[in-house]
């Protein structure tokens, strides 16, 4: 347990931490309940690591960059369920005052192109979050990782749901395999009109399957290949939240430990 404080523009603010855990079946079954909280400052570089298609809003221009303060309450069960495979589900509630998403815009000093406003949202969310690790040898370890969240507002490219399935194989000494399929859950975006202070009719997002994978090769402890290819489906999705698709993609690369 502890208590941390934070500070901006003369609003002090308490974060409480603590966390209490028992354990119901001898190294299988605990169960566990903890509340938090914390602040965050949107900096430019967090917009744009977000979202890279962000245009440059007078708030911004004016150097009024929010923060978003989140309280949060959390109970969960995490154990083994048999040798190699563990797992962990837990449910959350928490209060934030200003969750960034993103709305679509036309922008007259944007010519033709339509641009991507940050809008920071007041909101309460419920989320139950699920993942099993299995250790199936030595050599290949997979994970299924799931979340379902509910927002008491509405979002704007903000899925409910997602699920993925995430695996590293190592075939020898030298080479390696990490893959995903991942699953994101219909969604829809918020268009802004004319007059940039209203909203038109929400538009639908289709769900879908995000499949990559990536092959390493270690030529030493220092220096190492990859190839890799990304969004193998071809989705022709540009954006959804801190995940960035534009078309099927192959990457080539090499990494050096100094």
């Amino acid at each position: 347990y502890g208590l941390q404080s934070d500070l901006l523009n003369s609003d002090f603010r308490l974060f409480p931490e603590a966390r209490v855990q028992y354990e119901l079946l001898s190294k299988s079954l605990f169960v566990y309940t903890e509340v938090g909280g914390d602040r965050v400052l949107y900096t430019l570089n967090r917009i744009y690591s977000e979202n890279p298609f962000s245009n440059r809003s007078l708030l911004f221009e004016n150097n009024d960059i929010p923060s978003n303060t989140k309280y949060f309450a959390r109970i969960g069960i995490n154990g083994t369920l048999f040798k190699g495979v563990s797992y962990q589900i837990s449910i959350e509630g928490n209060k934030q005052d200003g969750f960034l998403d993103f709305v679509m815009a036309d922008l007259p000093s944007n010519g033709s192109n339509r641009s991507l406003l940050p809008r920071f949202t007041a909101i309460n969310m419920v989320s139950l979050n699920a993942q099993a690790d299995a250790k199936i040898n030595e050599k290949w370890q997979l994970s299924l990782k799931g979340e379902l969240r509910s927002f008491d507002r509405f979002l704007s490219f903000v899925p409910e749901s997602n699920i993925g399935l995430y695996s590293n194989l190592k075939l020898n000494n030298q080479y390696s395999v990490i893959s995903s399929i991942r699953y994101t859950g219909a969604r829809e975006y918020m268009m802004l009109a004319s007059d940039l202070d209203s909203y038109l009719t929400p538009y639908a997002i289709n769900p879908f399957v995000d499949i990559n994978v990536k092959l390493n090769y270690s030529l030493n402890t220092k220096l190492g290949f990859y190839i890799e290819g990304l969004n193998l489906l071809n989705n022709n999705i540009e954006f959804w939240q801190h995940s960035l698709i534009t078309s099927r993609c192959l990457n080539i690369g090499a990494h050096y430990r100094f």
